[in-house]
């Protein structure tokens, strides 16, 4: 069972990479359906990454925090700092600079007890038109990609649903994937929030009972 931990870390980087890895056409889809350019100024100050003290994670850049019980446990920040050097291929070096220029980058992951169960924060920064890419529109141009990921890497019946969910105090857009491994139920619910130039995805994963829900309502504004 721990092998489903790698394959939905490796679907999330899939999703980040495809959905912005390619010409999208934007016009009409900025926040709120407006035809004027959304503002670039961050949610909550500058760019930071987040921390994780005890067993609660902040990242006020994206304003979000979440504590977990004694049932999860989070990735060190020596953990992160690995995956991110292995997945950019780039070990060494100035990390914070890293980064900085990184495409797209984990910030935070956490595993439940059972060793199947898990959440997890990526950032992808938008470049170009893609800067102007609404929540939705992001949503949109990611799904056939995402399926296609799941399908590739052994997974069938294989559903997507979309739509707005109340998330740390606000109403964020939501993508959900669920389908069957080796004839076990997986679901996974993605929390889409725009910060800045970034894309923040906060995922869930649950495997045979969907409670992704539950994990996410344990996020709060920070």
């Amino acid at each position: 069972m721990k092998r489903f931990f790698a394959l939905v870390l490796t679907i999330v980087m899939v999703f980040c990479i495809t959905a912005c890895g390619k010409d999208t056409d934007i016009r009409g889809t900025y926040e709120g359906g407006s035809s004027a350019a959304p503002s670039t100024t961050p949610e909550k100050g500058s760019f930071s990454v987040g921390s994780v003290n005890a067993n609660k994670y902040v990242n006020k850049f994206a304003g979000i925090s979440c504590e977990l019980g004694s049932d999860w446990t989070f990735m060190t920040d020596e953990q992160i700092k690995q995956n991110n050097e292995t997945a950019l291929g780039q070990l060494g070096g100035d990390y914070a600079e890293l980064i900085q220029n990184a495409d797209t980058f984990t910030d935070m992951m956490a595993t439940h007890k059972n060793e199947t169960d898990t959440l997890n924060i990526t950032f992808e920064k938008l470049k170009g038109v893609n800067a102007l890419m609404s929540e939705e529109r992001y949503i949109e141009s990611s799904i056939d990609s995402l399926k296609d990921a799941f399908a590739s890497m052994g997974f069938s019946n294989l559903k997507t649903d979309s739509g707005k969910v109340n998330f740390a105090g606000k109403e964020r857009h939501y993508l959900d994937v669920s389908g069957t491994y080796s004839g076990i139920a997986m679901y996974e619910r993605m929390i889409v929030m725009k910060c800045d130039n970034y894309m923040v995805l906060i995922t869930a994963c649950t495997w045979q009972t969907n409670t992704c829900q539950d994990v996410l309502n344990k996020f709060s504004a920070a």
